[in-house]
């Protein structure tokens, strides 16, 4: 008998592996189990997205965020006249001629 988990040559009438020590009936026992299960109840379709998937999705969604709280601190805390902003503008383009 041939060993399911390492490969090696047992007798016929061992109940065990004399090289890695499983015991046939339970590794057979698990391996009808998990095949069971995975027949019986496939996985949720939440689950079903692959992490590379979830993992765009987390950061497109911080980065949505991190835009609307930059929007809302531009609108509502931080308000600036027309005036204001002319003069920012302009100090930036005479900053930028300087250099």
């Amino acid at each position: 008998m041939q060993c399911p988990k390492c490969g090696e040559e047992n007798p016929l009438d061992s109940t065990e592996c004399s090289f890695c020590g499983i015991v046939f009936e339970k590794y057979k026992e698990k391996q009808q189990n998990k095949d069971e299960l995975e027949i019986e109840s496939p996985p949720p379709a939440n689950q079903r997205q692959s992490s590379r998937a979830r993992k765009k999705e987390n950061i497109a969604l911080a980065l949505s965020v991190i835009v609307v709280l930059f929007f809302v601190y531009i609108v509502f805390i931080y308000p600036l006249t027309l005036d204001e902003i002319k003069e920012k503008f302009l100090w930036l383009l005479a900053f930028r001629f300087y250099l």
